[in-house]
């Protein structure tokens, strides 16, 4: 409430370059195609590379609760950058294990790298809104949002673009381009937390002390929360 207008505008900016910075490693794991024609040309098996797109969902389902007590220990600040830090390793370790490893290990340790990626992921999620709440009101949510989507979607189909593009030049595309895509991928999420560092935080995020991390509590207050029931049941229908 004590922050103007300027400052609110700067950070939003800074939340848009955030996403748009992660979002090209999210799309190299979620599109599934890159990691997979990278998996093949190392010499994957197919099962191996089709497993491959199942690990960030199955770190969500398995580490999101669990991360969000670990935010709430570590802090906003410490945890993002833990988080993003983290996702860099694992992305290097994608990016150089064909250079470091024999070829028949080297598709391990890329879907080593994805699911040490992924339990990045909900680490990274849990600071995010927490992140938000600090200089969006209410009256600036949906208009924020639409445009942040709307932005990082583009980022994504450019990014794909780019990179399919770049593979088209070559009948089967070489290993150290897709070394590069990975380390640029890693790169950027550096980037990631460069501009979430800038995010301002509430005194009560500034509090050092630690908290007891509760589960029944703020379950109860979500299953309360009929709209987020309503969504959560349909998309699990779906």
């Amino acid at each position: 409430d004590t922050l103007p207008e300027d400052a609110r505008k700067r950070y939003r900016r800074c939340a848009v370059l955030s996403t748009c910075c992660g979002c090209v490693g999210e799309q190299l794991i979620d599109t599934n195609s890159i990691l997979i024609l990278y998996l093949t040309t190392l010499g994957a098996g197919a099962s191996l590379s089709v497993f491959s797109t199942s690990l960030s969902v199955l770190a969500y389902a398995l580490f999101l609760i669990p991360c969000a007590g670990i935010s709430d220990r570590l802090g906003l600040k410490r945890s993002a950058f833990h988080a993003c830090a983290v996702a860099f390793c694992a992305f290097f370790l994608m990016a150089v294990s064909p250079a470091i490893l024999p070829a028949r290990y080297a598709g391990y340790a890329v879907i080593g790298g994805c699911f040490l990626y992924g339990i990045t992921r909900p680490l990274y999620l849990s600071t995010w809104y927490p992140f938000l709440d600090n200089f969006l009101t209410n009256g600036d949510r949906a208009n924020f949002f639409g445009k942040m989507r709307f932005t990082y979607m583009l980022v994504n189909v450019c990014a794909v673009f780019l990179i399919g593009r770049l593979m088209g030049y070559w009948a089967k595309p070489p290993l150290w381009l897709f070394q590069i895509i990975f380390a640029v991928g890693g790169f950027l999420q550096l980037m990631r937390f460069y501009y979430m560092n800038k995010f301002p935080l509430s005194p009560e995020q500034l509090d050092t002390t630690r908290k007891k991390f509760e589960i029944k509590g703020p379950l109860q207050i979500s299953c309360k929360n009929t709209p987020l029931v309503g969504l959560s049941l349909c998309l699990c229908l779906m």
